[in-house]
């Protein structure tokens, strides 16, 4: 018997889309923050990098907020 395939593309309104994409764009918030004090120089972030995740993070909830009306 075959199953029903999903279909690929995720509707950027689904709660489960919007979690996965906020939690994702924290990890990459918070990984490029723990970066920021590494013992090896060339793995250590900048300040450029952490304000472009930070900026990321605040458009993705943005987005959230947008979509989960007033």
């Amino acid at each position: 018997m075959h199953k029903p395939q999903k279909d690929r593309r995720e509707s950027s309104d689904d709660p489960q889309h919007l979690l996965r994409e906020v939690l994702a764009g924290f990890d990459r918030y918070a990984s490029v923050c723990a970066s920021r004090d590494s013992v090896f120089k060339g793995s250590r972030s900048t300040r450029e990098q952490e304000q472009r995740a930070f900026d990321e993070l605040r458009q993705i909830m943005d987005r959230v907020r947008q979509r989960s009306g007033p």
